[in-house]
């Protein structure tokens, strides 16, 4: 939202790694985990459009079939946790950055519950086959390098249950990459 309201005439594409669409309807306006991206859909839709929008990583069993059938309609991508895993993470990135042509600007998102539990524990809904989070890091860098893209966020990191550090560990070093990625742009 803040995107939206710093660069009014931009379009963004959105690539959004996590387990869940998080398309829910909100409860009275009020805001959840759940209901960020159909808020921008809805409130900002001629910035946010479901055509430049690719989610990698929903898994089958966590979400209600109205959330896909609404991300379907929206036009938005959606790589499941299996298809990203079956065909490889270069296919999601290729994937998410040929969505992202026509927009003007590109933002990664990444719900900590998109990774797999075994990299990536710290959360309150742990994913036992989420995707690879080596993967999402490299994703982090590929796209970074991509000079329209405007920055990331890491969402539903949940420090108690993070015991050993390694949720927070890997959240610094997937921040790192998006710098790595910056710094490696191409000067045109």
């Amino acid at each position: 939202r803040g995107l939206c309201q710093a660069m009014p005439k931009a379009k963004f594409a959105l690539v959004h790694f996590d387990a869940h669409h998080d398309l829910r309807e909100s409860h009275f306006g009020a805001m959840s985990s759940g209901v960020p991206y159909r808020m921008l859909l809805e409130k900002h839709g001629d910035q946010v459009q479901g055509r430049y929008m690719t989610q990698i990583g929903i898994s089958d069993f966590c979400n209600n079939p109205t959330h896909h059938d609404y991300a379907r309609k929206q036009g938005i991508t959606v790589i499941s946790n299996i298809e990203a895993y079956r065909k490889g993470i270069d296919y999601a990135i290729d994937v998410a950055l040929d969505r992202a042509k026509g927009a003007d600007a590109i933002f990664i998102s990444i719900d900590v519950d998109g990774a797999d539990q075994s990299g990536a524990p710290g959360t309150a809904a742990p994913n036992p086959f989420g995707v690879d989070a080596r993967d999402v890091t490299w994703t982090v860098r590929q796209i970074a390098a991509n000079k329209r893209c405007v920055g990331m966020d890491i969402t539903e990191f949940s420090p108690p249950t993070d015991v050993t550090t390694m949720t927070a560990n890997w959240a610094a070093y997937t921040v790192m990459n998006f710098f790595y990625g910056v710094a490696g742009r191409k000067k045109r």
